[in-house]
């Protein structure tokens, strides 16, 4: 038992894991358009952009200036999302075309197929989950984001996708060029 027990455990590590599989292609999926849902951003931070005007930066800092015209990471990654898919030939399409006021879809299915009713939107959307953002360095940016695939009219998860890693970004000079940088790179990892 002992001579076996030996012998198995070099062997446990030769078990193959499982590579995620990328975003399906159009034809699989639907003939109707996709519905892309606004990133939802489950950090306690607001991850926007740095302004490029240090004068602005003092302004909204100091209450004189809102920040609300600045990009967010959210932004970036939902406007990557939409180019990757179109080049996958999906037709997408915006919840908020419907109604400017449309909310983040949840990332549970129960929740998109509910707030899909509501909305009366038909057919896939695809909602994601910013759990974690942050650049620990201008040389990594630590990333955890979900992704789904549903249909609308009975919740099914089409596909799905969890990033969590240490994203690098060797040729960032600041956190904002390092988290445009992660966002292209997470973004190309889910359609390679």
């Amino acid at each position: 038992l002992v001579i076996l027990g030996i012998l198995g455990v070099p062997l446990s590590g030769c078990v193959a894991t499982k590579t995620p599989s990328p975003i399906p292609s159009a034809t699989g999926i639907s003939a109707e358009p996709i519905w892309l849902a606004k990133v939802r951003n489950s950090t306690d931070m607001p991850l926007l952009l740095p302004a490029t005007n240090p004068l602005r930066s003092l302004a909204e800092m100091s209450g004189k200036v809102s920040s609300g015209g600045r990009q967010s990471v959210m932004d970036l990654l939902r406007e990557e999302l939409r180019k990757g898919m179109e080049q996958k030939g999906y037709s997408i399409r915006l919840p908020e075309e419907t109604d400017a006021r449309f909310p983040h879809f949840p990332i549970d299915s129960a929740g998109a197929v509910r707030l899909g009713r509501e909305g009366k939107l038909s057919g896939v959307v695809l909602a994601s989950e910013v759990r974690r953002w942050e650049a620990t360095s201008k040389q990594f940016v630590r990333v955890l984001a979900d992704f789904k695939l549903m249909r609308l009219e009975d919740g099914a998860i089409l596909w799905e996708r969890r990033v969590q890693s240490a994203v690098p970004t060797p040729s960032a000079t600041d956190p904002g060029q390092a988290y445009m940088d992660a966002v292209r790179t997470v973004v190309a990892e889910l359609f390679s």
